[in-house]
């Protein structure tokens, strides 16, 4: 079937790629299976149809696959991630290819560019105390906050030292209490 050489050539498989470059193909498997999803899992491609979207596109995988790089070897990459970035690009090695290739253009946030502008912060002396950047780049923060957890976690990865910025009260310490 041609869903299955389609398949076999690393092509992306996802149902607006299917219907704009295999229009027939894409109506053909409609008409037969009800959803392209159906024809997927009917041809023998995936396992079962794919309930919920991991990620909101294909720029949202591309970010989380740069995560995932700087994170972990491919070997050690999360199943679920591959197999996603496999529906979208065709194969794990185009995603990967893709990522190098569009490097610091990626649309959005991932921790390089997290990095890169909390270094840059830092370096040209703007205040990184967490309510004067909450205030003044509520995206960075937003954005440090997912990648990294915390703002302080961010910081660090930076290599910034994070209690520069974070002021601890004494009355807070509970210790001395």
């Amino acid at each position: 079937m041609k869903i299955h050489a389609m398949h076999k050539r690393h092509l992306p498989l996802y149902a607006k790629y299917a219907m704009d470059n295999h229009g027939k193909l894409f109506k053909a498997a409609l008409r037969q299976f009800g959803s392209w999803a159906n024809a997927l899992v009917a041809t023998g491609v995936t396992k079962k149809p794919r309930t919920k979207k991991l990620y909101k596109g294909r720029l949202s995988l591309l970010n989380a696959l740069s995560d995932a790089l700087e994170r972990h070897t491919v070997k050690n990459m999360p199943q679920a991630l591959k197999l996603e970035a496999a529906h979208y690009f065709g194969s794990l090695e185009k995603a990967i290819a893709t990522v190098k290739k569009q490097g610091k253009r990626l649309p959005g946030w991932n921790r390089r560019k997290i990095i890169t502008v909390l270094s840059r912060m830092h370096r040209s002396r703007h205040s990184l105390a967490y309510g004067s950047t909450r205030r003044n780049v509520p995206a960075v923060v937003s954005a440090a906050e997912a990648h990294f957890g915390s703002c302080g976690k961010a910081l660090y990865a930076a290599g910034v030292d994070p209690n520069l910025y974070f002021v601890h009260h004494e009355w807070r310490n509970l210790a001395k209490v």
